[in-house]
């Protein structure tokens, strides 16, 4: 029993650290616009059809409120390769 509870407390923590993730990326990218298509809730605009403005990626504790650059990855790889 005191495994499943660990379990369920785990979960919840993750769903609530994924709620305040968002709020903390709407809040630092304010009234700017950000690319929520295709399961991707990025930082970034398109300018033309094949330029794109965004910050520098980064990773480690940085991706809370910046682009993660493996997400970042994974976006050009599926939608501009």
């Amino acid at each position: 029993f005191r495994i499943t509870r660990a379990l369920i407390n785990l979960r919840k923590a993750r769903k609530l650290s994924g709620n305040v993730t968002k709020k903390l990326r709407s809040a630092v990218s304010q009234n700017k616009r950000r690319y929520k298509k295709h399961g991707f809730d990025l930082d970034l605009t398109y300018i033309t059809d094949r330029i794109i403005a965004m910050s520098a990626p980064a990773f480690g504790g940085h991706t809370a409120f910046r682009n993660d650059i493996h997400i970042v990855s994974r976006f050009l790889s599926l939608r501009h390769y």
